[in-house]
């Protein structure tokens, strides 16, 4: 989900700000954006990615914070 998060950010918010400083998109945006995708298309695509970064982070959080069963069975 991180990667793909990552992807996505840097495809929307990247092209976005491409487009506006030297008139080019690049990447999937382009693509969609030639397909016919309005122009703020590429922010929500960055909007997109930057939802999946947070559950991503969100659930690797929550992922360290569970006990696993083998760490409390060690002895010391």
């Amino acid at each position: 989900m991180l990667l793909f998060g990552a992807i996505l950010f840097v495809q929307g918010f990247g092209s976005a700000v491409t487009d506006s400083g030297w008139g080019t998109s690049f990447g999937v945006a382009a693509l969609l954006r030639e397909a016919g995708m309005p122009a703020w298309g590429d922010l929500v695509i960055g909007a997109l990615g930057c939802a999946f970064l947070v559950r991503g982070g969100l659930r690797r959080a929550a992922a360290r914070r569970e006990p696993v069963e083998s760490r409390s069975n060690t002895a010391i």
